[in-house]
């Protein structure tokens, strides 16, 4: 993706959407425990809300990066058998 002018690898954006995901989630938090104290349920809803996309971008973001890890080894085993075959 080209960002700014300069080209952003996969990684760094997984990076900035882990960060937004875990962002979202605080400020979900401050907004929830805020609508407590003011008892506001309205801004306790959007708070939990919030709180719950954030988690759920995390969440995406790091299950994404698990598949990265695996598609890696993955490529690692095939380069080994197909070294192993040749070598027949």
């Amino acid at each position: 993706m080209v960002t700014g002018g300069y080209k952003q690898s996969v990684s760094e954006m997984q990076g900035v959407i882990f960060r937004m995901g875990v962002f979202e989630e605080a400020k979900g938090t401050v907004k929830e425990k805020v609508g407590e104290v003011t008892d506001n349920p309205d801004l306790q809803r959007e708070g939990q809300a919030q709180k719950d996309k954030g988690q759920a971008e995390r969440e995406a973001t790091e299950a994404r990066a698990e598949a990265k890890a695996h598609e890696g080894k993955a490529k690692a085993h095939e380069v080994e058998q197909e070294a192993a075959e040749s070598a027949k």
